[in-house]
């Protein structure tokens, strides 16, 4: 899993690349003329996108942990581009609501995306909310979070259950868009996961009555980071 990440970081990079070398490319003709005159050439040329379907790629890397997305959309206008996507995140760190409940793993975020830019300029700030749901999958090496002692050794049937929840994102930062609606974006993110472990066993203590144990926690994980983004 952490190479398929990995391979979306190296794709996305090799992708700004890609819309730098086509920037650096076409500028270099004027690169004679007087300042002045090359950024009245570079506003002039410059035709913020009309009304059009988007597909945007990005990776996210935060305090905790790490992930990559990929949405589509409809572009409405400067103030309405929205959207939907799918992604996968991987909290590193073992987080804890003050007892030993851990609320790391995998989760998949299936989310709706709404985007405005601030300016119609190549170079803008841009802002991104996002929210939807998290599913949640982790491992059996968590089932040591909590344990139960019967009041007599027997044989007991310990049930761990891991759930995801609300998610979204807050973002804000930079939009540069390039020739051919292709577009790159570096943006600082607030991340906001829900997660829930719940615990239950049963066992017949040394009278003999049936025990029922059951535990719940749950929490919200608030993870700042930063996104790198490539669209068209």
């Amino acid at each position: 899993m952490n190479t398929r990440i990995k391979s979306t970081f190296i794709f996305l990079a090799l992708f700004m690349l890609y819309i730098k070398g086509n920037a650096q490319a076409e500028n270099a003709v004027d690169t004679l003329r007087p300042k002045h005159q090359r950024l009245q050439k570079l506003q002039s040329e410059f035709q913020y996108p009309r009304k059009q379907f988007f597909f945007q790629g990005e990776a996210v890397v935060g305090f905790v942990d790490f992930g990559a997305r990929f949405m589509a959309g409809y572009r409405f206008g400067q103030f309405g581009i929205v959207g939907g996507g799918i992604g996968i995140d991987e909290i590193l760190l073992t987080l804890n609501n003050n007892t030993s409940d851990p609320y790391n793993g995998l989760y998949f975020p299936i989310f709706a995306h709404y985007e405005g830019d601030i300016l119609r300029r190549w170079v803008t700030p841009y802002y991104a909310v996002e929210a939807g749901y998290g599913f949640r999958y982790t491992n059996s090496s968590n089932n040591n979070y909590i344990e139960v002692t019967p009041a007599m050794p027997t044989t007991d049937h310990p049930v761990y259950k891991y759930y995801g929840g609300f998610t979204g994102a807050l973002d804000f930062g930079v939009k540069f868009y390039a020739t051919h609606k292709v577009y790159a974006t570096l943006a600082i993110t607030l991340d906001v996961q829900q997660a829930g472990d719940n615990y239950s066993d049963n066992f017949y203590n040394s009278l003999g009555q049936y025990i029922k144990v059951s535990y719940n926690s749950s929490a919200l994980i608030l993870v700042p980071g930063l996104k790198v983004a490539c669209g068209f």
